[in-house]
């Protein structure tokens, strides 16, 4: 075995491995591949972090100035954006105190999605939403739907939402 191994690492350390070439066209094309993919892990995350109320991880997906314009109101700022998941928190702490049910399970989901790269450091999102509740029998019910449009900007290598508006 240890002889073999040998045998592999001389003839590995023998052969020249030219560097791969790529045109500019297939550059350009390789890198709005892993932009999307950058931006599709981003709202993931979103939807994640709404579901499991967690407010920093919520909160890390916008931009330090981001504005999200839910309709009956508008949050701008990453700290006022946070604060939607810590009211949520403190909603369902306040409904537990008083013997209020609570859902067991909440779902966001988003569906019918598309994505434009505008530029190198700006995209545009727009998909269909829902929210889905279900209770300790195991009853789900659409709670509530409509549709996001998204503004997301590359900033030092990383995609933001920049501008989140709700539509019902």
């Amino acid at each position: 075995m240890r002889m073999l191994l040998n045998v592999v690492i001389g003839i590995a350390s023998s052969v020249a491995i030219a560097p791969l070439s790529v045109s500019a066209a297939e550059s350009g094309a390789l890198q709005r591949l892993l932009d999307k993919d950058q931006i599709e892990a981003v709202l993931v995350r979103y939807t994640h972090a709404l579901d499991t109320l967690d407010a920093d991880k919520y909160a890390s997906v916008f931009a330090e100035d981001a504005v999200f314009d839910m309709g009956r109101e508008t949050r701008s700022g990453r700290a006022e954006i946070r604060d939607i998941i810590t009211g949520l928190q403190n909603s369902r702490a306040e409904r537990e105190a008083a013997g209020t049910a609570t859902p067991a399970l909440m779902h966001h989901v988003m569906t019918n999605a598309t994505l434009e790269l505008v530029s190198d450091t700006e995209a545009h999102h727009y998909a269909y939403w829902m929210t889905i509740l279900g209770d300790a029998d195991g009853k789900y019910t659409v709670a509530s739907m409509g549709h996001y449009e998204d503004v997301l900007m590359k900033r030092d290598g990383e995609w933001l939402i920049q501008s989140r508006k709700l539509l019902r």
